[in-house]
């Protein structure tokens, strides 16, 4: 028979480490750049934490239906490649005051860069732009950065502890990420335009 005997070969690799899961609205990280942008600025704040290498560090995202409906959840994963971890993650999740220092670093060095004073740039390589996200280069703004970490900071007062991110409901009468970006397009709308009314 002409037919392979093997037609694929899955090697796995299997170990136990340090991970965070984050609930990305999808409103808020529907457009790439958003996403993106979020990703660097959290590396920036590590970076500025624990001043040192993060390069152990590394950062992915998966998706979890949501039961009844067709939208899913989506959530950023910040995951720690040494076997047991170094615990740089577990120091993240003892108290909600850790994780808000992160978003303060990173705030900070965004907002004290020099390349905030040339209108041409939009970030720089003392800021956002890294090696470990150079394949997103085009699409990580400093501006986007600093709207999505300021709009943290301002709700800091409002956090609540919960015990999973899987049990946050989100908006199931959106049909598709495609609707609720379309709503939040229009709940934006357009820049230096007459804004928007929406009643729900």
């Amino acid at each position: 028979t002409d037919k392979p005997f093997l037609d694929y070969l899955y090697l796995y690799r299997r170990f136990s480490s340090e991970a965070i899961r984050i609930l990305l609205p999808v409103t808020s990280f529907g457009v790439p750049a958003r996403l993106h942008s979020f990703i660097a600025a959290l590396y920036l704040g590590l970076e500025k934490k624990f001043k040192g290498s993060i390069d152990h560090l590394a950062t992915t995202v998966t998706e979890e239906p949501v039961e009844g409906s067709a939208i899913k959840k989506q959530f950023l994963v910040l995951y720690d490649r040494i076997p047991g971890g170094t615990g740089y993650l577990k120091e993240l999740t003892q108290n909600e005051q850790s994780m808000m220092e992160l978003i303060d670093c990173a705030l900070e060095a965004l907002k004290k860069c020099p390349c905030q004073n040339d209108p041409e740039k939009d970030g720089c390589y003392r800021c956002l732009y890294a090696y470990r996200v150079s394949r997103d280069m085009a699409e990580i703004s400093r501006n986007e950065a600093i709207s999505l970490l300021s709009s943290i900071a301002d709700n800091r007062d409002r956090l609540i502890e919960i015990d999973s991110v899987s049990s946050i409901s989100i908006n199931t009468l959106f049909d598709s990420e495609l609707e609720a970006r379309f709503i939040e397009a229009l709940r934006r709308g357009k820049p230096g335009g007459q804004p928007a009314v929406l009643t729900k």
